[in-house]
This record gives structure tokens, sequence and C-alpha cells, in this order.
């Protein structure tokens, strides 16, 4: 691949993603992102406690009814499982088009006070771990409404489903590589946006 992010920001300074801000900035959403996931781990054991020591493993009254012997929430909540994964590969790749020509054709905030002014790399992790932050939000969602939901119904088909969500964190978990991989993709795309100009009656 022709010009790489460690010629587009500075040949001398290396790869961005090496310097000690960003490694901080990495350290921080691997934590907030593995914390998540302990979280949706702790939630769901405490349901199944609950489930099956509380509720002796009986479904509460009035739980919706069955289709072809399997409860409606059941279905709900695979249907939420299975709209994840869609939804994410859906949204995620639009905040990053829309983020990366936001960066190539706009101006960056003014600092605050005695803060560095932004470069197109703390700019570029921003959309980054924005994508990052929708993917966790909507898989930690579908894991609090699928717990809500096993603690209706009883069903234990439905710890399958918590498991595929917390497969799916692990899944997009961001890795040194995978964020390296994404800038790498990312700088060209922003370079040819600016060689472009702007949108045609901007």
């Amino acid at each position: 691949m022709t010009n790489r992010i460690a010629d587009y920001f500075d040949p001398d300074a290396g790869h961005p993603l090496d310097r000690p801000e960003f490694a901080d900035r990495q350290r921080v959403l691997k934590a907030l992102c593995l914390g998540l996931m302990v979280m949706m781990t702790m939630v769901t054991l405490l349901v199944i406690a609950v489930v099956r020591f509380a509720l002796g493993a009986r479904p509460l009254p009035g739980n919706a009814g069955l289709v072809g012997g399997i409860p409606i929430l059941t279905i709900i909540a695979a249907v939420i499982t299975l709209t994840v994964p869609l939804v994410a590969t859906i949204l995620v790749p639009m905040i990053r088009t829309a983020g990366i020509r936001r960066v190539a054709t706009t101006e960056p905030a003014p600092p605050e006070p005695g803060a560095a002014d932004e470069n197109d790399a703390d700019r570029l992790w921003k959309v980054y771990s924005a994508g990052k932050f929708v993917e966790y939000a909507l898989a930690e969602g579908a894991v609090l409404a699928t717990a809500v939901l096993f603690h209706v119904t009883s069903d234990w088909l439905m710890m399958g489903f918590i498991a595929a969500m917390v497969l799916f964190m692990l899944v997009k978990f961001p890795t040194t590589a995978k964020a390296r991989a994404w800038f790498d993709e990312a700088v060209p795309e922003l370079d040819r946006i600016r060689q472009s100009g702007p949108p045609a009656g901007e």
C-alpha cells in the first residue's frame, strides 16, 4: 500500500499508534471494552443465580406463551441477538466514513486552554473509538435485554444468545493490531478525500 500512515503524518516519528499518548489511549479503550465484557458476564451470572435459586428455574406467570413450543420471548431474544451484528455491520462503516470525511474537510475544534492542538491522528482516533463504543453498546444492550427476558422465561437457550454477544465483543476487541490496520486503511482514504476536494455544492 502506498502512502502508509507513518509517511503521511511524520516519516521520522513512526506509526502514530507507537507514540506514548496513543499507547495510553489504547490501554484505556481496551480496559473499557474489557470492563464492559466483565460487567455483562457478572450481570448474567447474577440473573442466573436469581432464576436458579430464587425462582427454582421456573418461568414467571404470563410470559407471553409459546410458538411451536418455544417461548415468544426466546424468539424475541434470538432476533435481538441476530440484529446486533447486522446493525453493527451497517452502522459502524457509516460512522467511519462520515468521521474520516469530517476529519478531511473540517478544521479541528479549538483546543482547551493549555491543551495541544489536535492533529489528524488525534481526530482519527476519535472516529475509531466511536465505532468501538457503538459495537459494544449494541452488544451490551442485547445482553441486558436477553438477561431480562431470561429472568421471565427461565429458558436456558437464552444463555447461548448471551454467549454469542460476548463472543461478538471478543471478536471486536480493539487490539493494537486491529487499530493499526484501521489507521493504515483510513489514512489513504483521508488523503483521497482531500485531493478530490469538497463535494459539489459545498
